[in-house]
C-alpha cells in the first residue's frame, strides 16, 4: 500500500502491528537547551526505531547519551528509559517505526494534559511506564 505523502499521518495497516511516521522536533532557542520530546519512560514489550532525515537528534537511552545525525537509524530496545531532544537551534526531522501500542499511546498523550496518576495509568495500559521529565 502506498501512503503518500507520509509526511503528519501515520502508515498503518488494518491489522497490522507496525506503524510509520515522521516527526518534526523544533530547534533549540539556546545553547545546551534540552526540551524533551517525550517524557522519560520504559516500552515493557516494543521496540522502537528511528531514522533522521534531517538535522541531528540527542538520545538518553539508559545511561548512554549521544547524538544521531542525517542518515543514522537509532533502535531503542524493549525495557529501555529512553527520551530524544533537539539539541541544534534548526528543526529535526525524523521516521519512527514503531508497534501500533506505542502509535496509539502517542496518539492518546498528544489529546490533552493529564496529571501525574493520568499519565501513569496511561502508560500502564500501553504496557510501559511514564518516569516523567527528569530522572
Amino acid at each position: 500500500m502506498l501512503f503518500a505523502p507520509l509526511r503528519d499521518h501515520a502508515a498503518v495497516l488494518s491489522g497490522a502491528d507496525l506503524v510509520l511516521t515522521t516527526g518534526e522536533i523544533p530547534g533549540a532557542t539556546a545553547p545546551d537547551e534540552r526540551l524533551l520530546i517525550a517524557p522519560y519512560h520504559i516500552h515493557h514489550e516494543d521496540d522502537e526505531g528511528f531514522y533522521i532525515l534531517a538535522g541531528r537528534i540527542a538520545f538518553e537511552v539508559d545511561d548512554q547519551t549521544f547524538t544521531a545525525r542525517t542518515g543514522d537509524a537509532v533502535l531503542v530496545p524493549r525495557g529501555a528509559i529512553h527520551t530524544w531532544w533537539n539539541p541544534d537551534p534548526s528543526p529535526a526531522h525524523y521516521l519512527i517505526a514503531m508497534p501500533k501500542r506505542v502509535n496509539d499511546l502517542i496518539v492518546a498523550l498528544h489529546s490533552g494534559p493529564r496529571s501525574q496518576e493520568e499519565m501513569e495509568a496511561l502508560f500502564r495500559e500501553h504496557a510501559a511506564t511514564y518516569i516523567g521529565w527528569t530522572r
